[in-house]
């Protein structure tokens, strides 16, 4: 895992390390690479970050995997055949080949990149934060599957992955589409394995099937669950199905003042005031902060509602649902992948996602709608899956819950902020910022703009259907 930071045009290494410096908590060595016109600085905790011959420099933050080659060095050999699009992984760097200097951001946006034209200067940064050295600047963030190649002064952002929905479904028995999810979710979860890994455990339908899978390869898997100390149901399940697999698990507990004490930081970490991504990055920020004293890289069961069409407003919605569920996992680069990516790394732990690993997320958009939501059920052939491999009938038909829902905590909070502010005050704010949506999005955007500036907003993912 890493935090990166850079300049464009010149070597500014001043900068960039009071840049890398707002990123520390991603990665504990830093390196510091510089050109003629290029200074590059990368805080990591892995050797296979950096690249450098006598053709390429790159640098990386994540897992890449290209034929034999794996790390920095994957995404340098295949960038140089304009092949990026066969690198497997979750990654997010920048290549530079002599000529040109290319920023990247994976498939699905899992890993974060931003970047800021600062007069003839680009400038680069794995978080927000990293910028704010550089005020008054206006960063962008990177699409999913996009690149912005920067050459001579020039930029131009080029997508070299578009996901789309099949013009024609699988015709594929549901017999064969279990078998063949079987197989790649088994590969999926092996590729994001590693010796210190855990996993986070809800006790729904994804990360269940994620941590059941983990759980064959690595026996001694450690699992954790958030849980609101007035009681949640994901803890019963969650305790239950770590029960019978016969693998170390924690409940973390926490209330409503401890969700109080460290939500300055949640939303510094987190980097948003949506009011849903906020109420579910608390207990995500409790929970790994425990689980770092254990794991140094935690699996989560992110992307399979967004594969498999796990929202409850997916069963009435007019028009494709295939479409609809591409346009959600898009979206999840600056919304629930943004969270995961920020709470986990904000302790110093890798967050790892086997639902979108590629050829996973290929073939679950093959598939046929009837597939995902039958009869009213959704995630149909997920949970035909799961009832085939063993997984019990308490995990396997649980309805899909919000994870701050789940975990307990959702009306702590809200409850709380409705009372610390004042319907005119909020009415107030109303006016001069049409786009918050509830008082608690009004709390959490005062706190936001503590840390960042007003103007940064518009990078800010809003929750879709957010269930109130």
């Amino acid at each position: 895992m890493s935090g990166i930071a850079g300049v464009i045009g010149e070597e500014d290494t001043h900068t960039v390390k009071k840049m890398i410096e707002r990123m520390e908590h991603r990665g504990g060595k830093k390196k510091t690479i510089t050109g003629k016109n290029f200074a590059f600085c990368v805080a990591s905790s892995n050797a296979c970050d950096v690249y450098a011959s006598e053709e390429t420099t790159c640098i990386l933050d994540g897992l890449a995997v290209w034929r034999r080659f794996k790390g920095a060095e994957a995404i340098a050999r295949s960038s140089a055949l304009g092949k990026i699009e066969q690198c497997m992984g979750a990654f997010a760097g920048v290549v530079w080949n002599g000529k040109e200097f290319h920023l990247f951001r994976d498939h699905f946006g899992v890993r974060p990149m931003y970047y800021a034209k600062v007069g003839e200067l680009v400038y680069f940064a794995s978080e927000l934060k990293g910028f704010l050295p550089l005020l008054p600047c206006m960063p962008e963030y990177i699409n999913p599957g996009e690149e912005v190649v920067i050459s001579e002064g020039k930029t131009h952002r080029r997508r070299y992955h578009v996901l789309k929905a099949a013009e024609r479904a699988s015709e594929c028995s549901m017999d064969a589409a279990i078998k063949k999810l079987d197989a790649l979710l088994r590969r999926a979860v092996a590729f994001n394995l590693s010796e210190k890994c855990g996993a986070l455990l809800s006790g729904g339908i994804d990360s269940s099937c994620i941590v059941w899978y983990a759980s064959k390869k690595l026996p001694d898997l450690r699992t954790f669950t958030a849980c609101f100390k007035e009681g949640s149901d994901d803890a019963i399940h969650a305790e239950a199905l770590a029960d019978e697999l016969g693998i170390r698990h924690k409940t973390v507990e926490y209330d409503l003042e401890e969700m109080l004490a460290v939500l300055t930081d949640v939303i510094y970490y987190l980097e948003s005031f949506d009011f849903a991504l906020v109420r579910s990055a608390i207990p995500n920020y409790i929970v790994v902060r425990e689980a770092s004293r254990f794991v140094d890289a935690l699996l989560s069961g992110e992307g399979g509602d967004e594969l498999f069409a796990g929202y409850s407003y997916l069963k009435t919605i007019r028009g494709s649902l295939q479409e609809e569920l591409i346009y959600l996992l898009y979206f999840a680069h600056n919304n629930a992948f943004q969270r995961d990516d920020r709470m986990f790394f904000a302790h110093g732990v890798e967050f790892r996602v086997p639902f979108v690993y590629q050829p996973v997320v290929e073939f679950a958009y093959t598939l046929p709608a009837s597939y995902k939501i039958h009869n009213g059920v959704n995630k149909y052939v997920l949970r035909k899956l799961m009832n085939k491999i063993g997984l019990p009938e308490y995990i396997t038909e649980r309805e899909k819950r919000k994870f701050s829902d789940g975990a307990g905590s959702m009306f702590a909070i809200e409850k709380f902020v409705d009372t610390a502010i004042e319907d005119d005050a909020y009415r107030a704010a109303r006016e001069k910022h049409s786009f918050l949506r509830c008082k608690e999005e009004l709390y959490y955007f005062q706190i936001f703009t503590e840390h960042f500036p007003e103007n940064w907003t518009h990078l800010v993912g809003f929750t879709k259907r957010p269930e109130r």
